[in-house]
């Protein structure tokens, strides 16, 4: 057994889709999945399967991981109460509603909730984050929630400014909006670029906000998928905790009491974007397009309504408990 061939042809796709990015300015993780869909999906006694699950599995909770290094608590803490609150209960209400809605639409549940998670805290990685503690192979929703969550993602980048403006939002709750109901994160920051300054630092802050709920998330999705799998299921078992979102949250408290030198973060944010790179390059050959076809327009349906749900909700609440002027 040897991960080398796997590796190799993840990374040539990696390569590839970066390159093709750097030069259309296309998120990075939509065309490296799409170059990896047009390679071949091997089969299980492939030589390169055992490198594409590494590249899907291990690799992949390494990016995870670290991006633990990009938050701060007191980024957090400075948000204040009300904004924090907004935030979790938007990202608590989409989750369960998109759940709700993957099921009515008749997705499994462990489809159901990848594509409400990565509508609900950040997009591909979220997504990604989720789908390794499934006990089932997901690489068919994982590539659809990617694709569906950045195309959702650059339509709000667009959308959402010329509503902030209209609606005559200051920037920092024009910030708020676009951190907590944007996806991914590249997006949130663009579009806090078309308003401010300040609108750009409230959105990257409100985001990690988000990206920091990815432990508790997946902690407790992995507890109950653990349970619905389990055996004997009338006996709760609390799963062992995920050894990533151990090293996720010591990376909050490594960064949150500035043990981690500059250069250091600069390096772990790159390490971190070339690990989730290799795992969607992997899991995007590992995928099966015909496949994807048959449950296509259920997951889709998902991402967005509960985008469109998310977005309303976040911009009432701003409407009706802020003071939109106000800053």
């Amino acid at each position: 057994m040897t991960y080398r061939d796997g590796l190799l042809l993840a990374g040539i796709v990696a390569l590839c889709g970066t390159f093709l990015s750097n030069i259309t300015g296309t998120p990075v993780l939509a065309l490296v999945l799409i170059v990896g869909l047009l390679v071949k999906a091997p089969s299980e006694s492939d030589t390169h399967a055992v490198g594409l699950d590494l590249a899907g599995g291990t690799i992949l909770k390494a990016g995870v991981a670290l991006l633990g290094l990009q938050i701060t608590l007191s980024q957090i803490a400075a948000l204040g109460w009300a904004t924090a609150l907004l935030v979790l209960l938007s990202l608590v209400i989409t989750l369960a509603l998109g759940w709700q809605i993957g099921r009515w639409a008749g997705l499994q549940s462990e489809t159901a909730i990848i594509a409400a998670g990565a509508v609900a805290i950040c997009g591909a990685s979220a997504a990604l984050a989720i789908a390794s503690v499934s006990p089932r192979k997901a690489e068919n929703t994982v590539v659809l929630a990617i694709i569906g969550v950045t195309a959702l993602s650059t339509v709000a980048m667009i959308a959402y400014p010329a509503i902030a403006r209209a609606l005559g939002l200051s920037d920092v709750h024009a910030g708020i909006l676009f951190g907590a109901a944007i996806h991914d994160v590249a997006q949130v920051v663009g579009a806090g670029a078309l308003i401010s300054p300040a609108a750009t630092e409230t959105s990257a802050i409100v985001k990690l906000l988000r990206v920091a709920c990815l432990v508790p998330v997946v902690f407790f999705v992995g507890a109950l998928f653990s349970q619905r799998h389990h055996e004997q299921p009338p006996r709760f078992t609390l799963p062992r905790f995920p050894v990533f979102l151990i090293i996720f949250a010591m990376c909050v408290g490594l960064s949150s009491a500035g043990l981690v030198p500059e250069y250091a973060l600069s390096i772990a944010n790159t390490l971190s974007q070339a690990c989730l790179i290799l795992a969607v390059a992997a899991i995007g050959i590992k995928t099966s397009v015909t496949q994807i076809l048959t449950s296509s327009g259920r997951i889709l349906l998902v991402l967005v309504a509960t985008t469109i749900l998310l977005g309303t909700g976040v911009l009432g609440s701003l409407l009706l408990f802020f003071d939109p002027v106000s800053i």
